[in-house]
């Protein structure tokens, strides 16, 4: 019975060629399920990938999003107060346009009642006492002189008059400036009005 044991142990050239046909087949058939369990595994992690990488992006999309609406929100924000602002301008120029035209009627009709008045501007403008009569001639007097002797300068600075007549001619208005200012003054004391 050992023998019998013994020889069905010991492997037979015919046996041991099958036996190793059948542990390679094993292996080559371990090989490629383990292939394809790589490939799979290969295929399922690029999917994540792809997956993962897709999600960053809408993520950063929707980020951009909402930042756009928080700057959009703000800006409806700010136009809605400017456009209060320019609703309350518009009623102030509108009111201030009324008045206006108030004040363009009221003038029109004072010029109107104007156009039908005669103006005689000497007795407008003629003082009421002799002395205040005296003092409104001689200032007038005054400046005429001023304005003489400023015209003949600048004749004089264009070579339109010469220096013997322009001297003598300013020096005849300044006696005579003189004079009309040392009686506006002494006017003016008797008039109480220094």
């Amino acid at each position: 019975a050992a023998a019998a044991a013994a020889a069905t142990s010991i492997p037979t050239p015919s046996s041991s060629s099958s036996a190793a046909a059948a542990s390679s087949s094993k292996d080559s058939l371990a090989t490629q399920q383990h292939v394809q369990l790589q490939v799979l595994r290969a295929q399922l992690l690029e999917q994540i990938r792809v997956g993962i990488t897709d999600l960053r992006v809408r993520s950063e999309r929707a980020d951009g999003a909402s930042s756009i609406y928080a700057s959009l929100c703000a800006n409806s924000t700010s136009l809605q107060n400017h456009s209060s602002r320019l609703t309350q301008a518009l009623a102030d120029v509108n009111t201030n346009v009324s008045i206006l035209q108030d004040r363009i009627r009221e003038a029109e009709t004072y010029l109107k009642a104007m156009n039908d008045v005669t103006l005689n501007v000497d007795q407008d403008l003629s003082a009421a006492a002799p002395l205040h009569r005296q003092i409104v001639d001689l200032i007038a007097d005054d400046c005429a002189i001023n304005d003489t002797i400023y015209e003949l300068r600048k004749l004089l600075h264009d070579g339109k008059v010469e220096l013997g007549p322009f001297l003598k001619t300013v020096r005849a208005l300044s006696l005579r400036q003189f004079t009309v200012r040392a009686l506006l003054r002494k006017c003016r004391r008797v008039a109480r009005l220094d």
